[in-house]
């Protein structure tokens, strides 16, 4: 009966350490409510809220500091274009910096068995199993924020780029701004998007106001 229970524990554990993301947003930039177009180029973004986070990767950014948002390029023209995450800000986080704020706990899994896992056995090996797979899918998740993570590239005639860029939180109302420059003389291109008033954001910490305190004052 011990090892039903052990073996129903390990399945359990195994799923609760798992990673389940989901797929990104449309791929047709025109599809979006935002889009613009300068010439034949055409750039959109899409600031994801949270329920798109937890669907596309399986966790909460957005609790942990992390804006992901979204953009899609489309270049019709005849023209190479360059684009670089940092054209955009020098504010965003790696793929990888954004998947270690919100990996699974090896070490913590592990010690939420307690002293006891040293020295009962059903509980030692759920401990050892959970930890492994936390591990993998920490390993999964990784590669996943990295696939899903918009490149540092040219953008061909006839080409299309997209994916996330993890900015740090941005506040309703901000600018972000995508620049991709012309390989050939330099030109430049500037499509500039606002966070919108509907947007999910974690908003950057400000100093609390004394205003409050003053008003019952007087």
């Amino acid at each position: 009966m011990k090892y039903l229970v052990v073996a129903l524990a390990l399945i359990l554990l195994a799923s609760c350490a798992s990673y389940n993301p989901g797929r990104l947003p449309s791929r047709d930039v025109y599809s979006f409510p935002n889009v613009q177009e300068k010439g034949d180029v055409a750039v959109a973004v899409r600031f994801l809220n949270e329920a798109e986070v937890e669907t596309i990767f399986d966790a909460n950014l957005l609790s942990a500091g992390v804006q992901a948002v979204y953009i899609s390029i489309e270049n019709d023209s005849q023209r190479t274009y360059r684009f670089s995450k940092s054209d955009i800000t020098s504010n965003y986080y790696t793929a990888e910096q954004a998947q270690e704020m919100v990996g699974r706990s090896v070490g913590g899994r592990a010690a939420g068995y307690g002293i006891g896992a040293l020295f009962v056995l059903p509980l030692l090996a759920p401990a050892i199993v959970d930890s492994i797979w936390a591990s993998k899918a920490n390993k999964r998740m990784k590669a996943d924020f990295i696939q899903k993570e918009i490149a540092d590239t040219r953008v061909r005639p006839g080409r299309r780029l997209d994916g996330v860029i993890y900015l740090k939180p941005l506040n309703r109302g901000d600018e972000i701004e995508v620049i991709l420059a012309e390989t050939k003389n330099d030109q430049i291109l500037k499509f500039s998007f606002i966070v919108p008033e509907t947007a999910e954001v974690k908003g950057k910490e400000e100093p609390e106001s004394d205003s409050e305190d003053e008003m019952h004052d007087l």
